[in-house]
């Protein structure tokens, strides 16, 4: 199974600074949770827009922290829903959801 977290990427991404490493993926661990939530509530709620939000968040988080199962699957939903590729979206969303347990249960 690929790395769910690549500290040595993590490492890389933050220039060498593993305190700065560290500091970004526990920032990103906290928020998990609430994304995920996010992401689904929009998606049940049919509000693509605000899905896209919170999408780009996770994209654009996932760019300075290794984790890059979370990355493709995020980018992969963002280009679902900026295309209005409805049937994808569901799809999408749960491998972004399972890319976001794997990483808590890898941090727990």
């Amino acid at each position: 199974m690929d790395k769910v977290i690549d500290h040595e990427l993590s490492l890389e991404l933050a220039g060498g600074d593993q305190e700065l490493a560290n500091d970004l993926l526990a920032m990103l661990i906290k928020e998990l949770p609430d994304l995920r939530d996010k992401l689904q509530q929009t998606f049940d709620n049919g509000d693509m827009d605000n899905m896209l939000e919170h999408a780009h968040k996770i994209v654009g988080s996932t760019r300075y922290i290794g984790v890059p199962a979370l990355a493709i699957s995020a980018g992969q939903l963002e280009k679902h829903i900026k295309e209005n590729n409805t049937d994808s979206i569901p799809s999408a969303l749960e491998q972004v959801n399972n890319d976001i347990d794997r990483i808590l249960d890898e941090s727990s």
